[in-house]
């Protein structure tokens, strides 16, 4: 994998009951390396009504996903499955105590491509918000990619 990448990330959420949010889609061009055994993507995100971009960097491991949130929002988010990790979501309108309890992960390594599929309950506040999936796929930013 080279170190420019391409990364997409879609997710869905849903709530108690209720059909499924529409998909949640992004794509970015970020930087890929790998240490000590260890997957990182490192990219930015412009949030909307802010000039400064967020810093996220994803820690991919054949067990777990680490996101690590810098900038308006920071968080630091662990996806380890059957295991319920707590974390504070802080906003320009305060914090959020979340709790991520993946059910299933699966990371796909390959020559020139890293795939990630989780699917987790969230809790936000000690109540269950919803039931969501992640899927990320990080591409080198020279090959073939199709929206």
């Amino acid at each position: 994998m080279t170190d420019e990448v391409i990364i997409r990330i879609r997710g869905t959420q849903k709530a108690d009951g209720g059909e499924p949010d529409e998909p949640l889609e992004m794509v970015a061009a970020g930087k890929y390396y790998l240490r000590n055994g260890s997957h990182y993507v490192r990219y930015e995100e412009l949030l909307e009504g802010y000039d400064q971009p967020n810093v996220n960097v994803v820690k991919l491991t054949s067990s777990r996903l680490e996101v690590i949130k810098n900038g308006v929002i920071s968080a630091n988010m662990l996806f380890e499955e059957n295991k319920k990790n707590l974390s504070i979501y802080t906003t320009p309108f305060g914090p959020i105590r979340m709790s991520i309890t993946a059910t299933a992960y699966r990371l796909q390594e390959e020559e020139k491509r890293l795939s990630v599929d989780v699917h987790y309950v969230l809790d936000m506040n000690d109540a269950h918000a919803s039931d969501c999936e992640l899927h990320m796929e990080v591409l080198p930013r020279d090959g073939e990619f199709v929206l």
